[in-house]
């Protein structure tokens, strides 16, 4: 992702960075590893970068994970201050939230958009995560991490080998290969080859690897045969559509914003806009179709590639494209109310690398989707097999643009693949499915200690 020089601390900063983070952590946390009575004795450890109150997708999911588990276990996340979203919001130190117990470590806070910057946040929270996880940790524990930031597994891998504590990794985005993938480093480099090293030690040495799609789990037993010669240790939990979806009303609102879109077949791309999101495509098909007066795109969201998408808009001319910014999750029933059918994308060679978790909330909306995706991806397989929408391939514009012209004229069609979409998040993708998977996986290692 960055060249090795950024991450290359000073020796005496780091070492007084670990003093002040460790005085300053019993200075204003207290002491996490009091806890209240609980179902099970077993402790749940939760790593992770962004947690509530940020409402970015990593932090909603692994926020709902710990809330969800807190029910039955004594669960202690270890987290950041909001660096994201929220990055203006000073929260406690300390707190305990549905049952949770949160302590955010120190780490710095500069404009994450800089690479040099964002870098100096990772370390600084790696380093207070490391102290206080060494402080807090025991052997009976269970430390659950996420890969978002890709060096943070390996701080709770080394915390788990100095504590002999157990381990789950739960992988959003298989790195390294995310960034060969995004172009940002060559499969050949030494970046990539030290972090495939490291990560290769991380799967060794985790218990339990948590993936979010077939796909993923096949990628792994490709890349890390020596690793997994017991494939059961790898298993595969989903993401789900979140439930408030479900009850929104079939059909579509007519505005947004003071936008109309009563009289357009509406194509919804919402989320992150970022590098392996394949808006080239999407913008290409636009193009071929910007002369049909039915067909409208809606982009919702900021990223990476925003910038560059606004240029291409304006120098193609395209009127049937509509950017907005950033909407809060709580209100993403907003725009998802308006669209006919949504997009979601990934640049080819993704497959096993990431699942694009916006597909499931389109799905619980009663939405559609066309999927840029290889045939082999877990959305490309939900696609075939439960008739929830179209999957066109990677940089395929004329294909988009053919299937979308095709729909717009179709709305028995639509409303059909709508309602298997509504009908398979409740039956195969809801939080109460998926929590009782990860509660059935923490539950065993509480049967085995």
């Amino acid at each position: 992702m960055h060249s090795p020089g950024i991450y290359r601390w000073p020796a005496a900063l780091l070492c007084w960075m670990l003093k002040a983070v460790d005085v300053h952590s019993h200075l204003q946390m207290g002491d996490p590893g009091k806890t209240s009575e609980k179902k099970h004795p077993l402790r749940v450890l939760v790593v992770s970068e962004l947690y509530y109150p940020e409402d970015a997708a990593t932090a909603f999911f692994i926020t709902k994970i710990a809330e969800g588990l807190a029910r039955q276990f004594q669960v202690h996340v270890y987290c950041a201050q909001p660096t994201y979203h929220q990055r203006h919001l000073r929260c406690a130190w300390k707190e305990t939230r549905n049952g949770v117990q949160i302590t955010r470590c120190f780490s710095t806070r500069f404009d994450r958009r800089r690479v040099s910057l964002r870098a100096i946040n990772i370390w600084s929270l790696c380093a207070s995560v490391f102290v206080n996880l060494m402080r807090d940790t025991t052997d009976a524990d269970l430390l659950v991490v996420g890969t978002n930031p890709p060096v943070l597994p390996a701080v709770c891998w080394l915390v788990s080998l100095l504590k002999w504590a157990r381990l789950i990794l739960r992988i959003e985005d298989l790195y390294p290969q995310v960034l060969a993938a995004a172009g940002i480093v060559s499969s050949a480099s030494t970046p990539y080859r030290l972090l495939e090293w490291l990560n290769a030690q991380v799967l060794a040495r985790a218990s339990t690897v948590v993936v979010l799609g077939r796909d993923m789990k096949a990628r792994l037993l490709a890349d890390y045969k020596a690793v997994f010669a017991d494939n059961h240790k790898i298993a595969v939990i989903p993401n789900w559509g979140e439930d408030e979806l479900l009850d929104l009303p079939p059909g579509k609102q007519e505005a947004l914003n003071g936008l109309n879109f009563s009289d357009h077949f509406v194509i919804l791309f919402a989320g992150n806009l970022g590098r392996v999101q394949d808006l080239e495509t999407i913008v290409a098909s636009a193009e071929m179709l910007k002369h049909d007066s039915a067909v409208r795109f809606l982009v919702v969201g900021s990223g990476f590639k925003r910038a560059w998408l606004e240029r291409e808009v304006a120098a193609r001319s395209l009127p049937n494209i509509t950017l907005l910014g950033q909407f809060p999750r709580t209100e993403q029933a907003k725009f998802l109310a308006v669209c006919d059918v949504g997009l979601v994308s990934l640049i080819p060679s993704m497959s096993g690398i990431s699942v694009p978790s916006r597909s499931y909330n389109l799905l619980a909306a009663g939405k559609p989707v066309i999927a840029l995706v290889e045939a082999d991806s877990e959305i490309g397989r939900l696609i075939a097999e439960h008739k929830v929408g179209w999957r066109v391939n990677p940089g395929s514009a004329s294909e988009l643009s053919a299937i979308i012209a095709t729909l717009s004229r179709q709305p028995d069609l639509v409303a059909e693949y709508g309602r298997n979409a509504r009908r398979v998040v409740q039956t195969e993708y809801s939080f109460s499915k998926v929590l009782q998977m990860y509660t059935a996986l923490v539950d065993s290692y509480q049967q085995r200690a």
